[in-house]
């Protein structure tokens, strides 16, 4: 944008807010944040699969495994009680 003065022309730069700079920073941080809490509940929940599928020796021993015939919820299902136990 140009002011002209009598026979001076100034022009006016528009500089960018810190401010704006500053929220798009935060903006752009919070993006990675949400990104990598979302990658960890991912591996919350796949972790257990293939612990159980594979046995990798964690919670489950290979003999135990999914795909060596074992039940990955025999533990937490033989204790069960009511009308629908032995389903």
């Amino acid at each position: 944008m140009d002011i002209t003065h009598g026979s001076q022309t100034t022009a006016i730069t528009q500089q960018p807010s810190t401010t704006a700079a500053a929220e798009q920073t935060t903006a752009k941080a919070t993006r990675y944040l949400w990104a990598i809490t979302r990658l960890c509940m991912g591996w919350v929940f796949l972790w257990p699969f293939l612990d159980k599928t594979f046995g990798l020796g964690h919670e489950t021993t290979s003999a135990h495994a999914w795909i060596h015939g074992g039940s990955p919820s025999l533990g937490f299902l033989s204790g069960s009680i009511g009308p629908f136990a032995g389903f």
